[in-house]
């Protein structure tokens, strides 16, 4: 339960009037305060503390039923000055102190928050909603040694407050202490096993452990104890991927995405499964989702560029390849596969200038070095493409005439036209196995590996 939660409990276990008493009464309104507290309405409850303080200044329920309605506002300064009134009529009042660190807290007052829960621990050491305060701001502030000391007493007062226990095995998570985490996650699921926040522990430690059968077993818990949690899901698409699971991890992932429509990552974690089945089509289809999603998330854009290669194409796969140089010039890989994709769009041009920086930058780089010179002979091939298409025209029955067409198709890397070439010719030339061979080259080259094998 969290602090304002059990602010909540507080101010309505601090309320013991009669529903007989009269709204013009003291009483009677701070009963209808109170009841509008209930109902959510906060603004109209505190009109009625107002009317009971205007009859009674005094009035210590009424200021502090004042200070937790403006909590929940989020008017921070007016909280903060009713809980002080509260406390002048109630100077030793360690539960009042409490109240007053969550809008000092919540205003981006840490310091004054800190010294008002230490003093409701010094009135009250065996308060533990006073150490689970001190513990949830020191974590705030980066200090998990102080909050773990906190959190520590507020159990050793309360052994089997399963919500302590999880936030000792959260800090402790955070910390690195892997195995104090799940020693406090599996303490949790022995007093609550419908807890699935405590499962989702179980399964991150797991993870950071690499403990991965034991990961999925936990997140698994997770989805049978909350089928909408689209962050287990997420986690058990990629631990099904990571063990070569695929048809599982499509369906969390999947499901992940379905529960959180707008998680870029989570798409991106599905294309990267399709992907690994070899699935262009779902691949690319993931990551345009992805980038939708992230337009200037860099990993997202160089995985839209990667998918759009393989799904062959190079043209529109320029522009996110493009980002992701720009951002990071000094990454030669990125920088290489921008020139290679160049080349691969019939770009000749900006191929050969950006593979010629990549040399400059790295001079050892043996695949720049040859992507640059199929640049090279792929810009001087095409200006004759023109003329072995006429050859084939005048000399229709010519097999070599069609054979060099099919070689120059080929080598620009045109392979759907080289194929109808080459096809052809070997039509006319069965027997020819330079043909044959010339067209399994190019199924290879196009990536049609069944083809290049038949």
């Amino acid at each position: 339960m969290s602090i304002q939660a059990k602010l909540i409990v507080l101010i309505l276990a601090l309320a013991t009037i009669t529903v007989a008493q009269q709204p013009k009464t003291v009483e009677g309104y701070i009963q209808t305060g109170i009841a509008l507290q209930r109902a959510g309405k906060h603004q109209e409850a505190i009109q009625d503390f107002a009317a009971a303080l205007k009859l009674e200044p005094g009035n210590f329920v009424a200021q502090y039923g004042s200070g937790v309605s403006y909590m929940f506002l989020d008017k921070w300064d007016d909280a903060v000055k009713a809980f002080k009134a509260a406390l002048i009529l109630k100077p030793n009042d360690a539960v009042v102190h409490v109240a007053l660190a969550n809008p000092y807290s919540g205003g981006g007052n840490d310091s004054e928050a800190l010294a008002t829960l230490k003093k409701a621990v010094t009135l009250d050491p065996k308060l533990v909603s006073a150490h689970h305060a001190l513990a949830i701001v020191y974590a705030r502030l980066g200090r998990r040694d102080d909050a773990l000391g906190a959190l520590s007493e507020a159990a050793q007062l309360r052994p089997n407050d399963a919500d302590l226990l999880f936030d000792l095995g959260s800090l402790h998570l955070e910390s690195g202490s892997l195995q104090r985490a799940l020693e406090f996650f599996n303490r949790v699921i022995a007093l609550k096993p419908a807890m699935a926040s405590a499962h989702m522990g179980v399964g991150i430690v797991y993870i950071r452990l690499g403990e991965r059968p034991s990961a999925i077993q936990a997140f698994q818990q997770v989805v049978g104890l909350h089928p909408s949690n689209a962050e287990a899901y997420f986690n058990l698409g990629e631990l099904f991927g990571s063990v070569g699971n695929h048809k599982d991890a499509v369906a969390a992932l999947k499901r992940a995405t379905q529960l959180k429509t707008d998680w870029a990552e989570a798409y991106q974690a599905l294309g990267n499964v399709y992907h690994d089945l070899a699935d262009n089509e779902h691949y690319l289809e993931a990551m345009k989702e992805a980038a939708r999603l992230k337009p200037a998330d860099l990993k997202i854009l160089e995985d839209l560029g990667m998918a759009l290669r393989e799904n062959r194409k190079f043209a529109e796969a320029i522009e996110p390849l493009k980002k992701v140089v720009a951002a990071r010039p000094d990454d030669v890989n990125a920088l290489y596969v921008l020139g290679n994709t160049y080349l691969m769009a019939a770009k000749f041009d900006d191929a050969i200038q950006t593979l010629s920086k990549v040399l400059v930058m790295d001079p050892d780089h043996s695949e720049a070095r040859e992507r640059l010179r199929v640049s090279s002979v792929r810009k001087n091939l095409l200006p004759k493409l023109e003329a072995l298409k006429q050859n084939v025209v005048r000399r229709p029955e010519s097999p070599d005439a069609r054979a060099e067409l099919a070689d120059a198709y080929k080598s620009l890397g045109m392979f759907a036209e080289s194929e109808q070439e080459y096809l052809k010719v070997i039509e006319s030339e069965a027997g020819n196995v330079d043909y044959k061979l010339g067209l399994c080259v190019n199924y290879s080259e196009w990536g049609k590996v069944d083809q290049s094998v038949e």
